[in-house]
């Protein structure tokens, strides 16, 4: 079983980084393994099911998972069986003026990647980590939302 956990400091209020993050339509601008992904109902809540296309480790992927878990600006659980088994806990909580998102992720590979699971376990980790910086980099050059 692969597990790790990564986070990130956003300079912008719960609310906003929760919306952003939990919006599918939005998942091509900061997570470069998607180009598309389609939510079964909007608002989203537990038992949406979102259908994701992109690449990953140079492979065609699709995959649909499930939101197990909702609670607005404080956590969503994600759950899918393919293109393997995996679960993200994400959770936000307001940090000095912005948003402390961490995502803890576990996952049960099958085939080629059992074999190599702590190769596996690190990219994804790192692939991660990146899509959230890069998330932060967007919603951090947002201009301040007025009060």
């Amino acid at each position: 079983m692969v597990k790790f956990e990564i986070s990130v400091h956003v300079n912008r209020p719960v609310e906003e980084v929760f919306r952003y993050l939990n919006d599918p339509t939005k998942m091509p601008e900061w997570n470069g393994t998607i180009e598309e992904a389609t939510a079964s109902e909007t608002p989203i809540k537990v038992g949406t099911r979102i259908r994701a296309r992109g690449r990953w480790l140079g492979r065609k992927i699709e995959s649909t998972y499930e939101v197990v878990e909702y609670e607005p600006n404080k956590r969503v659980v994600n759950k899918s069986d393919e293109p393997f088994s995996w679960k993200a806990i994400n959770t936000f909580e307001a940090e000095n003026g912005g948003t402390r998102v961490v995502s803890a992720c576990e996952g049960e590979t099958r085939g080629f990647l059992k074999l190599s699971e702590p190769i596996f376990a690190r990219i994804t980790k790192k692939q991660l980590q990146a899509q959230y910086e890069t998330a932060k980099e967007l919603l951090d050059a947002q201009v301040p939302a007025e009060t």
